[in-house]
């Protein structure tokens, strides 16, 4: 059995004033990746200039930041006892992906109608790289214990050495934030390949990638919550015989995004065939 160890997340302190943290450096390196491959694709295919097109990503990185904090603070409402200030800070610890996984893309597309870009054609362009931010997102919930999985002793088990993570010290457990990395990439490749076949079929509708991206990012998430041991939020208790299956808040809105996304896909996909004869 291979047993990875992980230690301190934090990296390294400059003075004991200035901290980096392996959770924040991921996440960085995520959001460079998604920014530059905007900025690589978004001129020639949207005919957007590269600072219109930060200011888009700006607006839609701090609503994605407001919109994860939200819905954190609904999963945990005790925190409602606090200050407004302290509630909508996402800076006060407590963010939920999910949340900003909703609010980054209106946000988005509201901030498209202001320089003139097709809503849309920016969301799938985006959509297209989402995965990579994420990827790297859940590595850094690797490093930092965060969305830890359930103990158990698998093929591949990790086991954490420090207290200031937020997993449990010392046990195996499974690396259910890898195994959501790997998915991620995994989507991120299906995403190419489907951009591939829907362009040499010439049925390339707007809003088809980005609905793909939410079906397949909806799902990772509603099947990989049954591996986390830091699941919260039970909606529902489902047994079978002797075994009790946890349905959590968070899986049944992960259910409906997808859901909701395959049948928009679905309708793209019909409307783009229809016009195409119609014109044929």
């Amino acid at each position: 059995m291979l047993r990875v160890f992980v230690s301190s997340p934090k990296l390294f302190s400059f003075l004991n004033v200035f901290e980096v943290q392996a959770y924040g450096l991921f996440f960085v390196i995520g959001l460079v990746c998604l920014v530059a491959l905007l900025l690589v694709d978004a001129p020639k295919k949207l005919g957007v200039a590269p600072e219109h097109l930060l200011d888009v990503v700006l607006f839609s990185l701090i609503a994605g930041l407001f919109g994860a904090r939200l819905l954190y603070v609904f999963e945990f409402p005790e925190l409602l006892n606090q200050s407004i200030f302290t509630i909508l800070d996402p800076r006060a610890g407590g963010l939920s992906l999910l949340g900003g996984l909703v609010a980054a893309p209106v946000a988005g597309f509201i901030a498209c109608r202001r320089i003139d870009v097709s809503g849309l054609a920016f969301l799938d362009l985006a959509a297209l790289y989402a995965p990579v931010f994420d990827l790297f997102g859940r590595l850094g919930c690797f490093f930092g214990g965060c969305c830890y999985g359930m103990a158990a002793k698998t093929l591949c088990s990790v086991v954490y050495v420090d207290s200031s993570v937020a997993a449990p010290v010392g046990i195996d457990l499974f690396p259910v934030q890898l195994l959501a990395a790997v998915t991620f990439l995994g989507l991120f490749c299906f995403l190419l390949v489907s951009k591939f076949i829907l362009h040499k079929a010439r049925i390339n509708p707007l809003g088809c990638i980005t609905a793909l991206y939410f079906v397949g990012a909806g799902f990772i998430r509603f099947f990989l919550d049954f591996f986390r041991a830091d699941r919260s939020a039970t909606l529902l208790e489902l047994k079978f015989g002797g075994l009790a299956v946890l349905i959590t808040w968070y899986q049944i809105i992960s259910l409906m995004i997808s859901l909701l996304a395959l049948a928009s896909f679905l309708g793209f996909l019909l409307r783009a065939k229809s016009l195409s004869s119609e014109f044929a």
